[in-house]
């Protein structure tokens, strides 16, 4: 039954229901295609990852190398004196003075600690009343706790109806609703606090991805795949690359286990983490999971699985050689290794792992990535592509058909291809990238723009 809550106003027309086993949820008011914004929201407030705060303007998150440090706190540094002004009246005129003292905290404690006073102190934020509607786990870690009496004793003679008891149930709130706030490389940029986003469930195979607009940290929840009116609105509150007791142990702090239909599944962990039976005896099998032909194969309708997976190593032969490939992919990920040592360790790696393991297999997933990076900064474009093509494979298996990390891939192997000459690949690869990019950015952004522009080379 549809609740009668003020946040469902503002879901742009979806609606909150009451269901048992997943509480309150959000469910499509209309059909929904990949691409759509299904609603957004500005944070409450929200706070830039501590070890960027000398590289990165602390108000819009842009990169700058002639950052202006605030004089007052010497700690807080920004792009230009428009961004200075909008945090200075937004929230650093309250916690300039605080900055010494949160400076001496532990990472990650100091990013929660930074963002709770924000929080507390963003009363005029339009959305600032729905954080107390929040979740909030009934017990509450003495971390927490702890950290609370320190944020109470840092907010001085500010907000005097926050008492510590009230802050630790802030912290364990945003334990489990904050969001990391990504760049358009999906790479953390800081956190921020978003309760309409949070009202959305988690599923392994979310219909949603949660994306936002640079400088404005505004929150957008973009529409992954179809979806029709009725049907519930998730997203993954986690990366899905991983086996369902990965999953879960990272779901664990959301106080929750996930019945996702990813999660019910037992045979996916097979092929995310299975053995060879009969380990492959030629390069032809790792030519076949690796190559540019099976692209267009590797999907979830059509799994080439014409091969036995075990779940576990078949004999101590193989665990002993599997034992050899995760040194040398350790060896070849040493970023003071110079590129050709480690392209030679990670193509040892890579070798061992596709011969014994599942094409699918977490770790060669790894090594190929590692391997795609170092052959890229190398200029070894004949192997960037190789691996490229079989990270691509093994996303469209992983995510669903429209995630950005799959609109990524395909855009950068194109890109590769480009350098190799092949403008025919190419296209046909640019082309391919467009349905996860326009559905995760939007038809007018950038990545979208070169896309199409490669399309029609």
């Amino acid at each position: 039954m549809a609740l009668a809550d003020p946040r469902a106003q503002l879901l742009n027309g979806h609606a909150l229901v009451s269901a048992a086993s997943r509480g309150v949820t959000v469910v499509a008011g209309r059909d929904l295609s990949p691409g759509e914004v299904v609603f957004a929201s500005d944070p409450v407030a929200f706070v830039l990852e501590s070890q960027l705060v000398s590289t990165h303007c602390n108000h819009c998150f842009l990169s700058d190398p002639d950052l202006k440090r605030c004089a007052r706190c010497q700690v807080a540094h920004y792009c230009s004196k428009n961004c200075q002004t909008i945090a200075w009246k937004a929230y650093h005129k309250h916690e300039c003075s605080m900055q010494a003292e949160l400076a001496g905290l532990p990472t990650p404690l100091r990013d929660q600690a930074a963002l709770a006073v924000r929080t507390i102190l963003a009363a005029s934020h339009e959305h600032s009343a729905f954080v107390d509607a929040m979740f909030a786990p009934e017990e509450i870690d003495e971390h927490l706790v702890a950290l609370a009496s320190f944020v109470r004793q840092t907010l001085r003679d500010h907000a005097p109806d926050w008492p510590a008891p009230r802050i630790a149930r802030l912290l364990a709130q945003g334990d489990c609703n904050n969001f990391s706030i990504f760049t358009d490389l999906l790479t953390s940029q800081g956190a921020g606090v978003y309760p309409l986003g949070a009202l959305l469930n988690h599923s392994c195979v979310g219909n949603c991805a949660m994306m936002y607009e640079p400088l404005t940290h505004r929150q957008l929840v973009r529409c992954i795949a179809p979806v029709r009116k009725g049907e519930e609105l998730c997203h993954s509150y986690i990366d899905a690359a991983g086996t369902q007791a990965m999953r879960q142990g990272q779901l664990h702090r959301y106080h929750f286990v996930c019945r996702c239909s990813r999660c019910l599944d037992a045979s996916f962990d097979l092929l995310l983490a299975g053995y060879r039976a009969v380990p492959a005896s030629t390069s032809n099998d790792e030519k076949k999971s690796i190559t540019e032909e099976t692209l267009d194969a590797f999907n979830a309708s059509s799994l080439p699985l014409a091969l036995t997976l075990v779940v576990a190593p078949p004999s101590p032969e193989t665990e002993q050689e599997l034992a050899r490939a995760e040194a040398l992919h350790a060896i070849g990920s040493d970023i003071r290794l110079d590129g050709n040592s480690a392209k030679a360790s990670l193509l040892e790696a890579l070798a061992i792992r596709a011969r014994q393991l599942s094409p699918f297999h977490l770790d060669l997933l790894a090594t190929a990535c590692a391997l795609q990076n170092v052959a890229a900064e190398t200029q070894d474009w004949p192997l960037a592509a190789r691996c490229g093509v079989h990270v691509a494979a093994v996303y469209r298996v992983i995510y669903p058909p429209c995630h950005p990390m799959i609109g990524l891939q395909l855009h950068r192997l194109a890109d590769v291809h480009v350098q190799l000459g092949d403008l025919s690949s190419a296209r046909r690869l640019y082309s391919a990238a467009l349905p996860a990019l326009m559905a995760a950015y939007g038809p007018t952004h950038d990545y979208v723009l070169m896309a199409q522009a490669g399309q029609a080379q």
